[in-house]
């Protein structure tokens, strides 16, 4: 089983899609943390912008603590996140890429003067992120959940190959790791 995790809009046929909102196709509607699968039966877990949602600590340990018992010995686990460093970085050198990385996602009536801190403001509470994210403590989490071989990847580019489902670019951080 290869399982996708807060696919949210983005249904990916051949992969079991989880997701809290009824509002989006799944095959699974409801928390993850109900989901009744059998330890070691699935082969790969992706989860694009969804870990920094669940309740931090608590909710995130205990997500990662479950992939790593639901994936079978050598199964994969492909997280996208938002990526503090990276955007930090567009913020402290004043990169315009701070003002692109939402595209059209972002309404004008959210900021008053349209700054960088406005932007970088939203990135680390908007949409009710508990937590952002850099390598160190993202690996931390990883490794404590049991998860070796935790390497940051690079957009579209995977152990397992090319992996098509990576959205959101300009903001994430691409990690991978194994049970």
């Amino acid at each position: 089983m290869k399982l996708h995790l807060g696919c949210g809009p983005h249904y990916i046929e051949g992969m079991f899609n989880v997701d809290l909102r009824q509002d989006c196709r799944t095959d699974y509607c409801g928390s993850l943390f109900d989901l009744m699968i059998p330890e070691g039966s699935v082969e790969l877990i992706w989860s694009c912008h969804m870990l920094e949602h669940l309740k931090y600590p608590d909710g995130v340990v205990r997500c990662l603590e479950l992939c790593h018992y639901w994936l079978a010995d050598g199964g994969i686990i492909r997280l996208a996140v938002p990526d503090l460093e990276l955007v930090a970085n567009y913020y402290l050198n004043r990169d315009p890429n701070l003002f692109k990385m939402y595209g059209n996602a972002i309404d004008e009536h959210l900021y008053m003067k349209n700054s960088g801190a406005e932007v970088f403001s939203y990135f680390l509470r908007g949409w009710d992120h508990t937590i952002v994210f850099d390598f160190d403590l993202l690996s931390d989490l990883l490794s404590d959940a049991g998860f070796k071989n935790i390497e940051k990847m690079h957009f579209r580019q995977s152990k397992i190959g090319v992996f098509p489902h990576d959205r959101l670019e300009m903001e994430s951080m691409f990690v991978e790791a194994e049970k």
